[in-house]
């Protein structure tokens, strides 16, 4: 039997595809049947199965269905494998690996049996195949030439028949690839295969095909003659073939759809999950280009006012509240009672709101009132407090008139109501004004926004700042109070010039005739602005009417208010309408607010760890570097091949063969084009990040450290200084806009004034930090260095933008928004999708927004510079991407081939790490960027490890030139197509687990009811354990606390808890922090001579196991210390001796040989009497990799192996360096 034969005779047996393909290249022959047996006839009998025939049927549907796309992938990767290319042969292979592993899973889910199962199989492969139609005929029309596309579509014009005909022959390609793969895999004929594809081709062409073209409509061409309605002689329309009326539907979801609705389908789609405020940006660019740049960069800034008053807080308020901390209370009932007393002696404030209330006897009547006011004015303390206090309260009023929220006579009134004037053109005796708000009116104002409003009309403010309503309500302080209107005023002027822009661009766009159906200035006959009784005069005779004849109503009238001025615009577009008139922020049942903060506590104690930030800059970093380069064009370029060129010169004198000289070439301006991409942005990211770290230092606890070391403190400002670190600029960036909602630390609104006066104060005690407050120091430091590597890219883009930069850009116009250039650099987390379920899913999960936002930046990244045509900015955006990604793995790739440490490394090690070798054995691991690491670095390193492992197992198949490039330690027989599917499986997965929208509050309570860990997708408990008590589930990892939690619960309640169920939901709820704090119990425990699994480590794995630096090395498996440290010297001397035999096979002068023996002579010896103990070494090694890749083996077999093999390693070790001092001596 050959191999073919045996793999068709284990899967008639049952067998998965992997398992009989592992045990056909094994020569492994099944010991009973060959065959598959013939099953006893047996009745059908009714309810048998899954929900019985209907059931079987509906199984059979899915399982057809399946088995339809998965032969899409196992088509396309036959094709692929024809070439027999290095490379692209080994993605084929991986690619029909997967769709063979999908294909598994799918029959594992359905087992349809029976009639019933096999008509609904048969069913659903045909309809799977119509539905893939569209994407197969895509790529039938890649691979056929032009000249035959267009035959296709002369002869497909017309019937169904012939429309039928038509995608079959387009489809072609991939049908018969499709068929062969399937047949080869399943053992079936090729004809059934081939008429299962052609059917379902067939009926997917005739189902798009429309019958026998009857006088379509036709399109008007302007000519000299405009008036005559005619195609141009020759021409074919979109819609008159099968091709074409695909085209014309395809083009209708990916292509603009000017004239109909201001978004296309794929627009709205986007809109609804990534980015709700969409159409505004679609609006302006269809009016122009700066004024879409426009409507970017003010919603950027708006979506970042909330952090600008929390800094204007911080600057202006704090130091007041540190002069004042012990007499607030005081201050503020002083500042009520002097407004409350202007208000009563001025002719325009009604009501007091002090006034006395017999029923509560709180209140004053005049006579209290005076006796309290000449009080308060005889303290001058009191008066300077309060005086400072109604300054901040006028600086809100002042921004909102100068935004033209509140009109002049309306400012006017407010000034006028806080002045007590005696007589005409006298100086006034008292002017003061404070917010006497009402914690009733505070939550009514809040509930407000939270309202179906019109989104961007802000609030005047007006209601809020005059006192004309009485009100026994218990007031708010002024000082919250101020700090809520801080808040409110932030965002309604940003929300005000955003409208302002906004209603500027629809008012142009309407005068060029760009919206008619989408958008109008409403006017009267003679053009002039329709005054609001008017609007309501038409709207009650129902002579107001869309672009379609339509009655609208008042909902469909967006009116923007400046400096008193109102402009009403009809809006007659749906997307547009629900971005403008939809909810500000959606009110929030007690459900939904738990969900909420439970997602933020756990998004805390994910991100709020040292090593996050670290983690945070590094992946930003080849993104960073990617845009930048783009950005600064030619400029940018001249870096990157500059030092290309030189690595490349370079790495050519380090070799002597010409062979080794191309090798050396390539893997030296490899690194040198990825230095030469990325080394300017990394150090524009350093001082980014010098600039937000200082400038948040200087609002967090620049009086502490003052305090702490003057010295110090001024040493490093001068060092700041010097390195273009200015804090400035961070403010700067701050009271734009730039910084929204991160990942690392939130974002605060008008409701959490209260809390941020608290924290304000807590957080800036300028003495030494109490043991009582440490905890809060820990906090703001954790928070500081989270919000400044989070940053640090954006900074540094404003920074470019901002400071002369912009007349350096070629291509990018760029400086017409540096706020959203900057927050668009990284990842803008700000943004939010549409859709209800998205924004609330985004509330209640994590980190499923920043998946969604990671989606379309890349997308985004893909696209280029859009001021050039697709054309030419996504090759070259490809082309900085291979630079700054591609070109260092490829580098780093060639450095690793030769380590056989490196081929010891798990995959998902090396899918997720650049893995930098260490001078003494190991490596240190760079987190690659999640979506551009897989496709950039993952991939083709999984690539160039197929041709290694091809050359390492099948030299003769690689040609010789690519044979000496690919040459490697890598072992024989390792699976480098199984590692590509993995890779592409990996990254599937990864996708997909990262947004599953599972709320925080619901995941470990819904992990704990599957028994499955959702972020690794494995077993909490695995099987093998299941039968155990439920107290002695653990393994060899199983933390100290979680037994230790699982006992006590067990002693106290007499019901036992799996210790592994118990470190799931530690780790499922607290993220990072709660692992932290069950290894810090494992490592207390550890010093203290206990048992734990840190036992085995020495005490700095320990450390960095708990500082979160553990993350950044390889971790050795088991391997003891002095097995490791022998076998890395055995290692390094037989590299030397390898190296002098690559010196004489290339014919170096005798001299060179002599020196270099002389040089490196213990090495040389060392390794020439150690071959069998490195080669027992190896064996070791490789005995452990197979033990630790085991699914099977059970945990305490798997502890016992592990530690016989560490006992043989270290019995090799000792033997090693017994050897290595009998050579040397």
């Amino acid at each position: 039997m050959d191999e073919i034969e045996i793999y068709l005779a284990w899967r008639n047996q049952g067998l998965s595809h992997q398992e009989a393909l592992s045990r056909a290249e094994r020569g492994q022959r099944p010991s009973v049947q060959t065959t598959a047996p013939t099953p006893e006839p047996e009745e059908e009998e009714e309810g048998e199965g899954f929900l019985g025939a209907t059931g079987e049927f509906a199984e059979g549907l899915g399982l057809g269905a399946t088995r339809a796309v998965t032969s899409l992938g196992e088509g396309t990767g036959w094709l692929l494998q024809r070439g027999d290319l290095p490379g692209i042969s080994s993605l084929g292979r991986g690619l029909e690996d997967v769709s063979e592993r999908a294909e598994d899973i799918a029959e594992n889910l359905f087992t349809p049996e029976g009639k019933a199962g096999k008509a609904g199989e048969v069913i659903g492969r045909i309809g799977g195949e119509v539905g893939t139609t569209i994407g197969t005929l895509g790529l039938g029309r890649a691979v056929l030439p032009a000249r035959a596309l267009a035959s296709i579509g002369r002869a497909t014009q017309g019937s169904k028949l012939r429309s039928a005909a038509g995608v079959v022959a387009a489809e072609s390609p991939l049908s018969f690839a499709r068929a062969a793969s399937w047949s080869q895999d399943r053992g079936t004929g090729f004809g059934q295969e081939l008429a299962l594809e052609l059917a379902g081709s067939a009926i997917g062409g005739a189902f798009l095909g429309s019958g026998v073209r009857r006088a379509p409509k036709m399109d008007i061409d302007e000519g000299a003659f405009k008036g005559v309605n005619s195609y141009k002689p020759g021409e074919v329309r979109d819609g008159s073939t099968t091709l074409g009326r695909l085209r014309s539907s395809v083009m209708g979801f990916f292509g603009p759809d000017e004239g109909k609705t201001l978004l296309n389908p794929r627009q709205r789609f986007y809109a609804n999950l990534f980015d709700e405020y969409t159409p505004l940006s679609r609006l302006g660019y269809r009016v122009g280009r700066r004024a879409g740049q426009d409507i970017d960069e003010q919603v950027a800034k708006m979506l970042g006012s909330q952090k600008a008053a929390e800094l204007d807080l911080a600057q202006n308020m704090r130091p007041w509240l540190l002069r004042n901390r012990n007499n607030l209370d005081e201050i503020s009932d002083a500042a009520l009672i002097r407004r409350d007393w202007v208000l009563r002696q001025n002719s325009l404030g009604k009501t007091s709101r002090l006034a006395k209330n017999k029923k509560t006897g709180t209140g004053y009547d005049d006579a209290e009132l005076q006796i309290k006011y000449d009080e308060i004015m005889a303290n001058p303390e009191l008066v300077r407090a309060t005086n400072e206090l109604r300054d901040f309260a006028r600086k809100n009023l002042e921004r909102r008139y100068q935004a033209g929220i509140i009109s002049k006579e309306e400012y006017k009134y407010i000034k006028d109501s806080s002045k007590v004037i005696p007589s005409r053109g006298a100086d006034p005796i008292e002017d003061f004004y404070v917010p006497m708000l009402s914690e009733q009116s505070i939550e009514e104002s809040i509930a407000k926004s939270k309202g179906i409003v019109t989104k961007l009309r802000p609030q005047k403010g007006v209601d809020e700042l005059q006192e004309g309503v009485r009100r026994s309500d218990k007031l708010e302080s002024p000082v919250s109070a101020i700090a809520f209107q801080t808040y409110r005023t932030y965002d309604d002027v940003a929300r005000q010039r955003l409208g302002k822009t906004l209603s500027d661009v629809m008012e142009a766009g309407d005068e060029l005739g760009l919206l008619d159906g989408i958008a109008r200035e409403l006017k009267t006959a003679s053009g002039q602005p329709m005054t609001q009784k008017t609007i309501d005069n038409a709207l009650s005779a129902g002579r107001l009417v869309d672009s379609k004849g339509r009655k609208v109503t008042r909902d469909h009238i967006y009116s923007f208010i400046h400096e008193g001025k109102t402009k009403n615009f009809l809006i007659e577009d749906t997307d547009l309408f629900n971005v403008l008139k939809g909810q500000t922020q959606e009110a929030q049942g007690i459900t939904m607010e738990i969900l909420t903060k439970t997602a933020n506590l756990k998004r805390n104690l994910i991100t709020m760890v040292p090593d996050f930030a670290v983690l945070s800059i590094l992946r930003d970093w080849p993104m960073f570097a990617i845009q930048r380069v783009g950005q600064r064009g030619a400029r940018g370029a001249i870096e990157p091949v500059v030092g290309g060129a030189t690595g490349a010169a370079y790495g050519a004198t380090t070799a002597d063969t010409p062979e080794e000289r191309l090798e050396r070439a390539l893997q030296f301006g490899a690194a040198g084009l990825g230095i030469g991409t990325l080394a300017r942005p990394g150090a524009e990211i350093v001082q980014g990040l010098g600039i937000a770290a200082r400038g948040e230092l200087s609002s967090e606890g620049d009086n502490f450290v003052r305090r702490v070391s003057a010295p110090v403190a001024n040493v490093l400002g001068g060092l700041g200084d010097m390195l273009g670190m200015d804090k400035n600029l961070w403010n700067e960036f701050v009271k734009e806009g730039g910084v929204t909602a991160g990942v690392a630390f939130g974002s605060r609104s008008a409701s959490d004034a209260g809390k941020i006066i608290q924290r304000l104060m807590r957080g800036t005690n300028p003495g030494i930090i109490r043991p009582a407050k440490a905890g809060n120091a820990l906090t703001n430091t954790l928070r500081l260095i989270g919000m400044s590597a989070e940053n640090a890219p954006r900074v540094a883009q404003y920074r470019a933008l901002t400071r002369g930069a912009q007349n350096k850009l070629p291509g990018y116009d760029l400086a017409n928004t540096p706020i959203w250039a900057s927050q668009d650099v990284t990842l803008p987390f700000g943004r939010r999708g549409g859709w209800k379920g998205v924004k609330n899913f985004a509330k209640a999960t994590p980190f499923l927004n920043a998946q969604l936002q990671g989606w379309a930046k890349l997308g985004r990244l893909f696209r280029g510079d859009p001021t050039k045509s697709k054309a030419i900015a996504v090759p070259g955006s490809l082309t900085t991407m291979g630079a700054a990604i591609t070109a260092p793995t490829v580098a780093l790739w060639m450095t690793n081939k030769d380590n056989p440490e490196y081929w010891d490394r798990p995959l998902w090690e090396r899918n997720l790490f650049w893995l930098i070798p260490k001078p003494d054995g190991g490596f240190h691991r760079i987190p690659k960027p999640f979506e551009l690491g897989y496709v950039f670095a993952s991939l083709p390193e999984r690539v160039l490890d197929a041709m290694a492992m091809r050359v390492s197992t099948s030299p003769d198949t690689v040609p010789e030139s690519v044979r000496s490039l690919a040459s490697s330690a890598a072992p024989r027989g390792m699976g480098a197509d199984g590692q590509i599917a993995q890779t592409i499986l990996d990254f599937g997965k990864a996708n997909i687990t990262g947004t599953v929208p599972i709320p925080a509050a619901a995941q470990p309570f819904l992990e704990q009811a599957v028994n499955k860990d959702l972020f690794r997708w494995k077993p909490i408990v695995p099987e093998y354990l299941q039968e155990r008590p439920s107290e002695r589930q653990t393994t060899r990892t199983t933390p100290v606390l979680a037994e230790s939690i699982g006992q006590t619960i067990k002693d106290i309640t007499g019901v036992g808890i799996s210790p592994l169920r118990v470190e799931s939901f530690i780790q499922s709820l607290g993220g990072t922090t709660g692992r932290r704090a069950m290894q810090l119990v494992d490592a207390v425990g550890a010093s203290a001579d206990g048992r734990t699994p840190l036992s085995r480590m020495d005490p700095d794995e320990r450390f960095s196991q708990i500082i979160g630096t553990a993350r950044f090395n390889t971790q050795q498996y088991d391997i003891g210390g002095i097995e490791y440290t022998s076998y890395n010297i055995l290692r390094q001397a037989k590299e030397k001796a390898d190296e002098l035999k690559r010196m004489e096979r290339a014919g170096a002068s005798r001299e060179d040989l002599d020196n270099y023996r002389e040089d490196y002579a213990d090495e040389i010896r060392v390794a020439r009497y150690t071959k069998t103990l490195i080669a027992d070494m190896n064996k070791l090694r490789q005995d452990r990799n197979r033990l630790l890749e085991s699914e099977t083996i059970s945990q305490e077999r798997l502890r016992y192996e592990l530690d016989r093999i560490t006992e043989r390693g270290r019995r090799l070790g000792v033997n090693a360096f017994r050897a290595i001092d009998n050579i040397l001596d």
